[in-house]
């Protein structure tokens, strides 16, 4: 397995482009630059199987569709933030940002708890964790939890946009991450990569949980 990070967009935020020894792969949340993923992908020889999308949120979903198009991979978001793709992936005013879009025109497989998603060799496995958004996710194959904007090194993701409630996000962490062994491998959407174990012992925003 390799793991590629692109940060992309306006917002800094993390792609990842995970491949299997078979040369399949998933892109998650391309939120921009997609020409450069592309690009990756083709370098690689990589055959291209699904683009997850953690969230919903304009900076995590804006290269989505073109990658789509070009690669006839499958855009697959929780149910729960369905509507939020469509509306955040047309464009508009968002935090300040006036962000352009085309929509999206691909088809959308919508993911629920417990869902395993293929390429290769590898398993993805889908986590509802809600909080952030009301269908976020956080994705797991093998050590490597990819958690979107639930939990960054040192942060956790903010709860005052549409769709956001700390006391679930709080839950989402005891109930689904937590239990994971401290040596599991944290991809964040925004920032550097860091441990489990490492979140609970020197993240202040876990400390009580």
């Amino acid at each position: 397995m390799t793991v590629e990070r692109f940060v992309v967009g306006l917002l800094s935020t993390n792609c990842y482009v995970v491949a299997s020894d078979e040369k399949e792969a998933v892109v998650i949340d391309p939120g921009d630059e997609s020409e450069i993923i592309f690009k990756y992908i083709q370098d690689k020889n990589l055959k291209l199987k699904y683009i997850i999308l953690t969230h919903a949120h304009f900076d995590h979903v804006n290269g989505a569709n073109e990658l789509a198009k070009k690669t006839k991979a499958s855009i697959c978001v929780h149910k729960n933030d369905v509507q939020l793709l469509l509306s955040s992936s047309s464009g508009g005013l968002f935090l300040g940002f006036l962000v352009k879009g085309e929509g999206i025109t691909e088809e959308i497989f919508e993911l629920e708890e417990g869902q395993v998603l293929k390429a290769g060799s590898l398993e993805f496995k889908v986590m509802h964790t809600p909080g952030h958004t009301s269908g976020s996710i956080s994705v797991l194959v093998d050590n490597l939890l990819f958690s979107g904007d639930l939990l960054f090194e040192g942060s956790i993701g903010r709860t005052d946009l549409p769709g956001g409630l700390q006391d679930l996000l709080f839950k989402s962490l005891k109930e689904k991450i937590f239990p994971l062994d401290d040596s599991v491998i944290i991809y964040p959407g925004h920032g550097g990569k860091t441990t489990i174990g490492k979140e609970k012992r020197y993240n202040p925003f876990l400390q009580e949980l």
